[in-house]
């Protein structure tokens, strides 16, 4: 079973980084491999969606229900897919209010071996770029304002 686990230190505070975890709506907007994002339930306590990777030449489409306590965790379980299995986990722990450690872990198997043939260097790239790609949002739209100082 592929296991990812990265963790990283970034300068944004953790509610930052969980909202944007906790928004798949917009993963299209800078997750390359993603071809669309449906919410199908938000609350305190869950998120469902959907997400359809599409990714040279190859087009499926998974659901997962993730638990979350925010700011600081959420868990991903799988409710439909090509996968046998999908579990997940992202960890946000603040350091200062500009600053968290963001962690993430995912383990997963595939339905069949042809799926798994096709879809596993596709997912193996997606899972070891995940959370470079959030990281790349959060200082896209979250950049540090100038310094004034000296002027």
């Amino acid at each position: 079973m592929p296991h990812v686990a990265k963790s990283v230190l970034v300068s944004h505070p953790a509610e930052l980084m969980f909202d944007l975890v906790d928004s798949p709506e917009h993963y299209p907007a800078f997750l390359p491999w993603c071809g669309g994002a449906r919410v199908h339930s938000r609350d305190q306590f869950h998120t469902q969606a959907s997400i359809e990777i599409r990714y040279l030449g190859i087009s499926q489409s998974f659901t997962t229900r993730n638990a979350k306590r925010r700011p600081h965790e959420m868990s991903i379980a799988l409710v439909d897919g090509p996968f046998e299995s999908l579990t997940g986990e992202w960890r946000f722990t603040p350091l200062t209010p500009d600053a968290c450690k963001v962690a993430f872990m995912l383990n997963y198997r595939f339905g069949n071996v042809a799926v798994e043939r096709v879809m596993g260097p596709v997912m193996s790239m997606i899972a070891e770029t995940f959370v470079d790609r959030f990281v790349q949002r959060a200082d896209q739209l979250h950049a540090p304002a100038p310094s004034l100082a000296g002027k």
